[in-house]
């Protein structure tokens, strides 16, 4: 039998969504960034 190594796609480290980043993807689907800036101006 083999040994499975550490390099398969299931140990591969992700990094983190942090609050902040969740935060934002979720306002950009309510109204993107684009959009926004160009009603304040």
């Amino acid at each position: 039998m083999k040994q499975l190594g550490l390099s398969i796609p299931l140990f591969i480290k992700k990094p983190k969504v942090t609050r902040r980043q969740k935060f934002l993807e979720e306002m950009e689907q309510v109204i993107s960034w684009a959009e926004w800036t160009n009603k304040l101006k």
